[in-house]
């Protein structure tokens, strides 16, 4: 075993600190609870996390409609908001994570330090059963990490496994850090939980437990809901989930719809109980249609231009945060200009600056032979917009100081000009594309949090081997640049179901 984590991350500090004060600001006089207190003592639940207090009404089911696509291929690694909600809602980590970093009880009831700090032994909820009403134990818990760590992208699932140990059926433990090693300064034996970087790992969407058997190609799951899916529409552009609350959970049912475009109006006007979407225009067109309020999330996702390498190292070398100083204004104007969404200029995301002091166990791969093509996936419009205008920008169509705020930004486009092209390509044929970096450039989304960054950035150089340096490390100044942050609207009935947030900014429904 190599680092599970070799350093914490930096949850509170990475929370929006915006967010804070105008959720409060909305929100002040409600209070809501993100779960139970355990035995561990976790913080009481904050008002900050609170999206939306809901009313006493009761209902038999509701309308969400998601302008995204969801495959059930990604449950253990949501790759877009969406998918983030529906996970949210049927599966359960053993530990969860607010909106403000904090550890919240979920699968797990309690957690205590033991071993001088070195290890953690957690408790089961003592009601935890899957859908089907089988107890789920602590072997259950470990086998459903085994099961997700297959796929050589999970490595924190199968970090986790293989440090855990069955104390009985109703107990683990697991290693805070196998090489016991330095966490943010201090030797884990202090034995503060906040410190046991693999505890606040668990929070993250790819260790929530499940087991096979759930049909449609759902797994199993111990969350309030139980996923049924009809699967997609004969037209192919349009996904519904049926979504019913458990036994021992009493809800709405909810019928999930994973649509885009003219679709998602269309079931604007039919009625919508929830909207999630992160085009303002349609968010403004459902509070209105809806009688609803439009609550806007935190910045969750960063876009960024990966690129296998520049025509030439800058000279002198740039730090990462210098390129986003010296190219301001090319970011605010692709915020602006080149996407229909929420967007500001990019922030470079705080767990990036974690990963130097990261050594990730991943064989460098250099990147193919490069052509002069952007590529982004299908089906990210975002992504879209901002390589086209990354394209235009090369060709000389840019405002006065954009084109060389772009041979900062990215010199290998602009040295390209003219012959610069974009293309979109299918989900699986870009993952092996960006794999291959035969392209110029990549422009993809990264998550703005991050609750284990060496994980996330063994994952990013297993998807990315030609980001591995020759020391392990991943060369990020090179090769990533930061140019958006974007951010969801949550459109939802006033007299509807209470909303929590998470430590990403995922919408979890609270309270029936």
């Amino acid at each position: 075993m190599s680092q599970l984590f070799t350093r914490a991350p930096r949850r509170a500090r990475e929370a929006d600190r915006r967010l804070v004060p105008l959720v409060l600001a909305m929100f002040v006089a409600w209070a809501a609870a993100c779960g139970r207190a355990p035995a561990a003592s976790p913080p009481a639940p904050a008002e900050a996390c609170v999206a939306w207090p809901g009313s006493e009404a009761r209902v038999d089911s509701a309308a969400v409609v998601l302008t995204w696509a969801i495959d059930p291929a990604n449950r253990a690694r949501p790759t877009n908001p969406g998918e983030r909600f529906v996970v949210a809602q049927a599966y359960e980590p053993l530990v969860g994570t607010d909106c403000l970093g904090r550890l919240t009880p979920s699968l797990a009831k309690s957690w205590t330090m033991v071993d001088g700090g070195h290890r953690v032994r957690l408790a089961l909820r003592d009601s935890a059963r899957f859908w089907n009403g089988d107890l789920v134990t602590a072997r259950d818990v470990i086998a459903g990490w085994s099961t997700t760590g297959q796929t050589p992208w999970a490595v924190l699932p199968r970090r986790a496994a293989q440090t855990a140990t069955v104390i009985d059926d109703r107990t683990l433990e697991i290693d805070c850090d196998p090489v016991r090693g330095q966490v943010i300064g201090a030797r884990v034996g202090t034995a503060s939980p906040e410190r046991c970087a693999a505890l606040v790992a668990l929070g993250d969407p790819g260790l929530v437990v499940t087991r096979d058997g759930g049909g449609s190609g759902w797994p199993e799951g111990t969350g309030r809901y139980r996923i049924r899916d009809p699967g997609v529409s004969p037209s192919g552009t349009h996904r519904t989930l049926v979504l019913d609350p458990g036994d021992h959970a009493p809800g709405a049912r909810l019928l999930i719809h994973s649509v885009g475009g003219a679709d998602a109006r269309d079931l604007v006007d039919a009625g919508v109980d929830l909207l999630l979407t992160d085009d303002p225009a349609l968010a403004s067109y459902a509070a209105a249609r809806a009688a609803g309020a439009s609550l806007p999330l935190g910045w969750d996702r960063t876009w960024v231009l990966v690129a296998p390498s520049p025509p030439s190292p800058p000279s002198p070398p740039m730090h990462p945060e210098s390129v986003v100083t010296r190219t301001a204004a090319l970011r605010e104007a692709l915020a602006r200009n080149a996407v229909r969404a929420e967007a500001r200029g990019a922030e470079w995301p705080g767990w990036f600056r974690d990963v130097p002091a990261c050594a990730p166990r991943i064989a460098r791969r250099p990147p193919a032979r490069t052509s002069s093509r952007v590529t982004v996936s299908r089906g990210e419009p975002i992504a879209r917009g901002l390589a086209e205008r990354l394209v235009a920008l090369a060709a000389g169509g840019s405002g006065a100081g954009q084109d060389s705020s772009l041979a900062i930004l990215a010199p290998q486009l602009h040295a390209l000009g003219a012959r610069l092209t974009t293309g979109a390509v299918e989900p699986n044929d870009f993952a092996s594309m960006l794999r291959d970096g035969g392209d110029v450039g990549y422009v993809m989304a990264v998550p703005r949090r991050s609750l284990a960054p060496c994980v996330a950035a063994e994952q990013l150089g297993t998807m990315v081997p030609w980001l591995v340096a020759d020391t392990a490390g991943l060369r990020l100044a090179a090769h990533v640049a930061p140019l958006i942050d974007t951010r969801l609207r949550a459109v939802v009935r006033r007299d509807w179901l209470a909303l929590t947030m998470t430590w990403d900014s995922t919408v979890v429904i609270s309270r029936p």
